[in-house]
């Protein structure tokens, strides 16, 4: 009976309460409903701007603007620096690099960062149907979505450490145990531990995650909704790179969830445990094995559209747009690792650009990007395989077939094959090590620490 009464209360408490589940299933053991539930916020502002036409974007900027105490308030914890926000400060320049790039998008202006740029104005045009205001509705939507929540992410994964640095520490706290205890007392349970590490730890999840996608995740739970984070950026993009799933026949299928999600998720409910008992060094490197995980999804999404720029000449807004926004969370990441290698990357996906518009002679590679981004996985922490392949060509009979075919891991880290001596050949041009971000690159991943080859 007493299972019964705990399920029944679990069951009409409100998503984001303590005991509830969220994020593919994750056990809350504190209130979070606040930050899950901004995903609504961003929700309301991409609903307003759905037609893509240039009133609505207009609409969406009144929006955007009555919702600054989260928007313009990202990241929402700031009194440390985590390592991640202090690499995007550096690569962009700019403190205000999120705001900069969507003030631009909204003003049909242009943002000059350190290393890069956007110059909304210079989209050609090419709507291919759609509202004349697509490119900017999808460069304002998904840097907001995919870098905004980013960086809210890990800053509050910062919060959680700093709570840990400064003491806080659930687990031992569970009872107030006198300082002359000795075997055989009975220490009573204490009323109030510090949660405060916990918390911070949990607001990140519900930020990876949001209230959108309900208890499980839009892809258990069917039929569903995809959120606007990071968790529906993996969902949406494991289908186009057959990731999803477990095993290699699920890889398309957008009922099962992708493998992203699924470790992100394993990972934030052993951060869980680790930050409840104060295991610092342990939160620190669980911490490091997310941002990995995340990066493959924004890999898989500058693959996607610089294959469309630059295999197939595409000049649409919006196909430029959402290369950009993918790049934009991507870019200090590959800067991190190599300089000439983000150099190549915003090259080819800065909107404004000659070869994004196809100006002077130029034109986006394909080939360029994927090596500048290849070459750099190693610094990254991920494989090939986590990254996949891009089912999302057509076929003569209208079905889903491959662009490209993703490239092996090595099945034997004691012998050079001849298509790896290739490939390092390349990466001497598209990596260079003399390019090597020394700063920055001691603070990548390196080979795969958890996860096996």
């Amino acid at each position: 009976m007493v299972v019964a009464a705990t399920m029944a209360s679990s069951a009409y408490a409100e998503l984001g309460e303590p005991e509830t589940r969220i994020a593919g299933g994750y056990i809350l053991k504190t209130d979070v409903r606040t930050e899950l539930n901004r995903d609504k916020i961003q929700k309301a502002l991409d609903t307003i701007m759905g037609d893509e036409m240039c009133s609505s974007l207009a609409a969406g900027k009144l929006e955007y603007e009555s919702r600054s105490d989260y928007f313009r308030g990202i990241p929402h914890y700031t009194e440390t620096e985590g390592q991640e926000l202090s690499l995007y400060k550096a690569y962009f320049g700019d403190d205000g690099f999120l705001e900069s790039f969507v003030d631009a998008a909204f003003s049909n202006g242009k943002v000059e960062f350190k290393n890069n740029e956007a110059d909304f104005s210079k989209l050609p045009g090419d709507t291919d149907g759609s509202g004349d205001c697509i490119g900017r509705e999808e460069a304002i939507k998904k840097s907001i979505s995919y870098t905004g929540s980013y960086i809210d992410m890990v800053q509050y994964m910062e919060e959680a450490l700093e709570a840990m640095r400064n003491g806080c520490n659930w687990g031992k706290e569970l009872y107030n145990c006198p300082s002359d205890f000795v075997k055989g007392d009975v220490c009573p349970e204490n009323p109030s531990p510090c949660k405060d590490a916990v918390h911070a730890w949990e607001k990140a999840i519900a930020t990876f995650s949001g209230s959108i996608e309900g208890s499980h995740g839009k892809t258990i739970e069917s039929p569903g909704s995809y959120g606007t984070w990071l968790m529906a950026l993996a969902g949406k993009r494991c289908a186009n790179f057959k990731t999803c799933g477990a095993s290699e026949e699920d890889g398309t299928n957008k009922g099962a969830p992708a493998r992203v999600n699924t470790n992100v998720l394993s990972l934030f409910s052993a951060g869980q445990e680790a930050v409840f008992y104060g295991r610092f060094s342990v939160t620190k490197t669980i911490m490091s094995e997310i941002i990995k995980e995340i990066n493959v999804a924004r890999v898989q999404g500058v693959l996607r559209y610089t294959y469309r720029t630059g295999r197939n000449k595409s000049l649409k807004d919006k196909e430029i747009a959402e290369g950009a926004a993918f790049a934009f969370g991507l870019l200090p990441q590959i800067w991190a690792c190599n300089k000439k290698s983000a150099l190549i990357v915003a090259a080819n996906t800065d909107i404004g650009s000659d070869r994004t518009s196809q100006l002077n002679g130029k034109e986006v590679s394909f080939q360029n990007v994927r090596s500048a981004l290849e070459c750099n996985y190693d610094c990254l922490g991920i494989r090939f395989d986590d990254v996949g392949e891009l089912n999302d060509c057509v076929d003569d009979n209208g079905d889903k077939t491959l662009c490209f075919a993703g490239r092996k891991d090595s099945p034997n880290i004691c012998k050079t094959t001849k298509e790896e001596k290739k490939f390092r050949k390349k990466c001497k041009s598209a990596a260079p090590l003399q390019n090597k971000n020394k700063p920055f690159s001691k603070t990548r991943f390196g080979t795969i620490t958890i996860k096996k080859f």
